[in-house]
């Protein structure tokens, strides 16, 4: 009797050893939070949906804004897997704190005048001087491209003039696109990538004057799951990331 309850205890506790190995082998569902700038919701959402078919445990939510509100956010909240500005430079800030653990080049970011299709009214940069042309920039203090359209202004003549027509500032790329789309304005300067689609084209920025970024993406020490964001950042700046970043108007650094 004692020897078949010795069996029958043996037996229970390897299928609790197996079924603890199965348990830890098996991915656990978990959630990505990745702060990614405005300008890159396109190509980032298309990773999202081919990184999440690919990793079934995965899902990555986005935060998408200026890329200074979302460095804000990061410090004041102490929380984020993944952190994509516009620009490098808000990574670098953060990296002097020693908040950021891990770094990836991605692609370009190159700012261009952005119009609808048939516009006569804006055709070249000079244009955004004239008179009668109604204009949005990102707000300077909230998105990487304010700060940018100010330096490509301050390198123009033309600087006083266009600064003139500006009549509101949007918070970020997405609302001047859609204040551009929702005829309130007759130009904006925004990344050249929001202009990809079929009702917008693009008017390239005289390159004496143009500034163009370096496009990062990098991994905050506040992450809850460094592995896991590790491996969504590699992707991102990998081959397959690259790709989608090349389909939807981006330029790779090499």
């Amino acid at each position: 009797m004692k020897k078949s309850i010795s069996i029958i205890g043996l037996a229970i506790l390897i299928l609790v050893i197996l079924g603890v190995m199965f348990f830890m082998r098996t991915p656990q569902p978990t959630h990505i939070l990745a702060y990614v700038g405005s300008g890159m919701r396109l190509p980032m959402q298309e990773i999202k949906k081919i990184y999440e078919e690919q990793h079934q445990h995965i899902t990555v939510d986005y935060s998408f804004s200026g890329s200074k509100v979302l460095e804000q956010t990061i410090r004041s909240l102490s929380k984020g897997d993944v952190f994509m500005p516009g620009d490098k430079k808000y990574i670098n800030a953060l990296g002097k704190d020693n908040f950021i653990i891990a770094e990836h080049p991605v692609a370009l970011h190159i700012p261009a005048i952005i119009v609808r299709q048939g516009e006569t009214k804006v055709t070249s940069w000079a244009d955004l001087a004239k008179e009668d042309v109604k204009l949005c920039f990102p707000n300077a203090k909230m998105a990487s491209i304010g700060k940018i359209t100010n330096a490509i202004l301050s390198r123009s003549p033309l600087e006083q003039k266009i600064k003139n027509n500006v009549i509101t500032l949007a918070i970020d790329t997405a609302e001047s696109v859609k204040f551009l789309l929702e005829q309130k304005v007759d130009a904006v300067i925004s990344w050249r990538s929001m202009g990809i689609k079929d009702n917008l084209k693009v008017i390239d920025i005289p390159k004496e004057i143009n500034k163009i970024q370096e496009i990062w993406i990098a991994v905050p020490k506040f992450t809850s799951n460094q592995t896991e964001a590790q491996k969504f950042a590699k992707f991102v700046a990998g081959p397959d990331g690259q790709r989608i970043f090349s389909k939807m108007g981006f330029k790779l650094m090499n």
